[in-house]
């Protein structure tokens, strides 16, 4: 799943109902609009199952991008070496727990 919300944070009960109603493993979303200080945020995440790795904008509003997935998972977080300092990305690689290895690169242009 593919999902820009314009903002995780006023949305986020509804989103997380979705993904368990639907039983959906992994969700990618760009526009978060999380910060550094959306704790409250990312514990609903958690408290539904799921864990988060996002990267949120910093110094502005809006933007950022985030990866959601069942927690019974494992991420492994890279970095693009020759990523353009305009983009906002999220890069990982998730293992599910048969073993199946998905790479994922989400990406945003402010």
């Amino acid at each position: 799943l593919l999902f820009n919300p314009w903002s995780l944070v006023n949305k986020i009960h509804e989103i997380m109902c979705n993904l368990t109603d639907k039983a959906i493993d992994i969700a990618a979303f760009c526009e978060t609009w999380l910060t550094s200080l959306n704790c409250p945020t990312t514990a609903i995440i958690k408290s539904y199952g799921y864990k988060i790795l996002h990267n949120f904008r910093d110094g502005r509003k809006g933007g950022g991008t985030a990866l959601v997935f069942r927690a019974e998972y494992t991420l492994s977080c890279f970095r693009i070496a020759q990523a353009l300092a305009t983009m906002e990305y999220t890069a990982a690689s998730v293992k599910t727990v048969t073993g199946t290895k998905v790479m994922f690169v989400l990406s945003e242009r402010p």
